[in-house]
């Protein structure tokens, strides 16, 4: 009997596990200037670019997304102004869009980003 317990008990747990591992995916982005319509290395003023991101796997219910920045080659390092934010979250993908204002100039921008469902 207790060995049936122990079974069940297991099982259990490695069902939650894996119910858990797949609430979560993660993945990377970068921009350039050969990205389709790129235009923070040029100009002045609000400008913005914007990647869709499709999940490997789409979620059950619309997930939760974090981006972070890792590595940023600047024109011209005065005020840097810019913002990096997650638009148009889905349960299938969502687009990581980047903005600069001013005369801030960016020639390239990666990072990471995670989606979980909570």
């Amino acid at each position: 009997m207790k060995n049936l317990f122990a079974s069940f008990a297991l099982f259990v747990f490695l069902g939650l596990f894996v119910t858990a591992q797949a609430q979560t995916q993660s993945g990377s982005y970068y921009f350039d200037t050969n990205t389709p319509n790129y235009t923070l290395h040029d100009k002045d003023g609000k400008r913005t670019v914007d990647i869709e991101v499709t999940f490997k796997k789409p979620f059950e219910k619309r997930p939760n997304v974090v981006l972070s920045v890792i590595t940023m080659d600047v024109k011209n390092m005065g005020d840097l102004k810019y913002a990096v934010e997650p638009k148009s979250i889905s349960r299938d993908n969502f687009v990581v869009s980047v903005t600069v204002w001013g005369k801030t100039q960016i020639n390239s921008i990666g990072g990471n980003w995670i989606a979980h469902e909570e």
